[in-house]
């Protein structure tokens, strides 16, 4: 009778074991369906909500539901097309005015910035917030760090003016910066995959403003990635002198021939 006891109690644990283990089904993405709906979301998100610029001192602006005849989204937001895992989605931003006095990252730069991330939302009030950052405290690095839209839209904003007192003793301070905002479809944001305050399939919005930008030097090779973008088209992944299937700004050795590109700079800044 004991023996017949402690296998049934052995029997019980391993069901629970394999029952607890078992993994949830995958369910793939889907690149394409996905990203006509999440369009069709943005777009009447822009036909039915205005912008209220950010007020002088203030980090973020405001998105509001059309009550009044404000000018719609629509006629404000700027679109580009990407590529990304052979689909073209639509990313937009839009600018406030200044835009910034200094650089510009590239796709493989990193940026200090303050962030406001929102969900799309109904109501007139923006109070979908699933992140928020604003006291400089976050360097955005766009070369592998960031969800994809960061990377494609982060680039169309200019940073701004250090006033930062250089005692330590203050905290960081900046003027002229860049501000406004981008959205984008869940394909360059988080996909199918849900995190705590991000549903799945969720098109994002964030408010940026963006302080100062670093030029990386992603191989080491002494030069900066924006200077191995040869063709000057911003984007520096097609350009590969050797054509061996490693672009430039990373391969340390940028035409094979057993010399590092630092040493073949010909300019001397």
């Amino acid at each position: 009778m004991k023996i017949t006891k402690y296998l049934l109690v052995f029997i019980t644990l391993i069901i629970i074991f394999f029952s607890c283990n078992k993994d949830e089904p995958y369910t793939p993405f889907d690149h394409a369906g996905q990203s006509i709906k999440d369009e069709e979301k943005l777009q009447d998100f822009f036909e039915t909500h205005y912008y209220i610029p950010p007020a002088t001192n203030e980090q973020f602006g405001e998105l509001k539901l059309i009550e009044n005849g404000e000018t719609p989204l629509t006629d404000l937001v700027t679109m580009k097309e990407v590529t990304l895992n052979d689909i073209v989605y639509k990313v937009y931003h839009l600018k406030n005015m200044p835009e910034g006095v200094n650089d510009s990252p590239i796709a493989v730069d990193s940026a200090l910035v303050n962030y406001k991330g929102v969900l799309l939302f109904d109501n007139q009030d923006d109070k979908t917030v699933f992140d928020k950052n604003k006291n400089f405290s976050f360097w955005a690095n766009l070369y592998g760090s960031v969800i994809p839209g960061w990377t494609f839209l982060l680039p169309n904003f200019k940073s701004g003016v250090n006033t930062s007192t250089q005692n330590g003793e203050d905290d960081i301070s900046f003027e002229n910066t860049g501000k406004g905002v981008i959205f984008m479809p869940s394909g360059v944001a988080y996909r199918n995959n849900p995190t705590s305050s991000i549903p799945a399939n969720s098109p994002l919005i964030f408010h940026v403003e963006m302080a100062m930008v670093n030029h990386n030097d992603q191989d080491k090779d002494g030069i900066y990635s924006l200077y191995e973008d040869l063709d000057g088209d911003l984007n520096v992944t097609n350009d590969d002198t050797d054509d061996d299937n490693i672009a430039n700004f990373i391969d340390f050795d940028d035409d094979n021939d057993g010399l590092s590109t630092r040493y073949e700079n010909a300019d001397a800044n």
